[in-house]
């Protein structure tokens, strides 16, 4: 079984692309991590002194690597490793394989390359974390479609008592599922758990909308990241420009509300401080800061530039707003599409969320639990905050 594994992990290793392949692979990053140490481990023993020949002297030591093509596809792949899962702990490995090529192929550098995978391995990072877990949701998915198949090929073939049992499976299994990922309160996740089978199961052809209208938007839904639980980063937020956030560099926070909102505001500001005491690379910026004589429409796009992290305080007043819908969102909806910056929804009062073009962002509170709605419980209120801190310390 290992020896399966490492086989289909060199083969993954030896094709040569620009991007990463390792979405596609049937592996979670703790697992290439270990096989990336293990392949390490065996290069580094492969490397035999170079003994000086007669009459020589020679006041520094020497190894030759036995296969350079292994080493090469070998740190190769940690490097794709690193970015994707582990950009921080990128640049350390990179400086440690230049030693090793530069300084006649000594160990200790080597040595040093895997102690930065055995580093990851150890730690696991917030980026890693999430992308595991996008991972599981896919796999979660696919074993409800193979449910689905046979369902729907047991009633293609109109055997409606056959289908009974194979309709009941698929549900449950898709409940369980939906469950897991989707708010209690969300609409087509209401509406599918309200199907039940009759007692000879549902025929397809008879049933079809009914069943699949928020089945399939359900599964849509999940395949891309959208409106999900437990989840602050979307796949497309993930994926995009090939899901470079890049953490190593100051996190950079632009906040967008409506003044009616003020209130708002000032809490978010508070927290924000406490996290800045701690963490000293986060920065904010919000239209209060703007002084007496400021161009403040330029002031506002070069915030929202130099931005990485989009804080959007949602309201009916903030939906409602000439100048956010014109002048803050379409800037910032690109730069999450193609850019990476991050969009953190925070509800504050019932609105339609769900139905704008903000609905495809995993906002930090459930539209049924606003701000406004839970605002006669104080403790409530600052635990919805601290999740927003709770956010941006991830992408440390």
């Amino acid at each position: 079984m290992v020896a399966s594994r490492r086989w289909l992990l060199w083969m993954i290793c030896s094709v040569k692309t620009d991007a990463p392949q390792i979405f596609s692979s049937p592996f979670n990053s703790a697992m290439i991590i270990s096989e990336l140490i293990a392949k390490g481990r065996e290069i580094e023993k492969g490397l035999t002194y170079v003994h000086p020949g007669s009459g020589i002297i020679r006041t520094f030591d020497v190894y030759r690597l036995s296969n350079l093509d292994e080493y090469y596809r070998w740190k190769e792949f940690s490097i794709r490793t690193l970015q994707l899962y582990y950009p921080t702990d990128l640049d350390r490995f990179v400086k440690y394989s230049e030693d090793f090529e530069k300084q006649r192929y000594l160990p200790r550098y080597i040595s040093n390359m895997v102690g930065v995978l055995e580093a990851c391995e150890a730690l696991p990072s917030e980026r890693a974390k999430q992308i595991n877990l996008i991972q599981k949701r896919e796999e979660e998915i696919a074993k409800v479609l193979e449910l689905e198949k046979d369902y729907v090929i047991q009633t293609g073939q109109n055997s409606v008592h056959k289908s009974c049992d194979s309709f009941h499976n698929w549900h449950a299994a898709a409940c369980v599922l939906f469950d897991k990922w989707f708010y209690s309160t969300d609409e087509d996740w209401v509406k599918f758990q309200d199907i039940e089978g009759s007692g000879n199961g549902y025929v397809l052809n008879h049933e079809y909308d009914k069943i699949y209208s928020s089945y399939r938007k359900l599964i849509a839904r999940l395949k891309e990241g959208r409106g999900l639980k437990g989840s602050y980063i979307s796949n497309r937020t993930n994926h995009n420009n090939g899901g470079k956030f890049d953490p190593s560099k100051k996190i950079s926070i632009f906040i967008s509300y409506a003044h009616s909102d003020k209130k708002w505001l000032e809490k978010l500001t508070q927290h924000l401080k406490v996290l800045k005491k701690h963490f000293d690379p986060i920065e904010y910026w919000e239209d209060t800061k703007l002084k007496g004589g400021d161009k403040w429409r330029e002031e506002i796009t070069k915030a929202i530039d130099k931005a990485n992290v989009a804080i959007l305080l949602v309201s009916t007043a903030f939906l409602a707003s000439d100048f956010i819908s014109s002048d803050e969102l379409p800037p910032i909806l690109r730069k999450a599409q193609e850019e990476g910056t991050i969009v953190l929804p925070l509800i504050v009062s019932p609105c339609d969320f769900e139905d704008s073009e903000l609905g495809d962002f995993q906002a930090i509170n459930s539209p049924d639990k606003t701000l406004a709605d839970l605002q006669k419980d104080e403790a409530a209120v600052e635990r919805v905050f601290l999740e927003v801190n709770k956010c941006i310390k991830g992408l440390l």
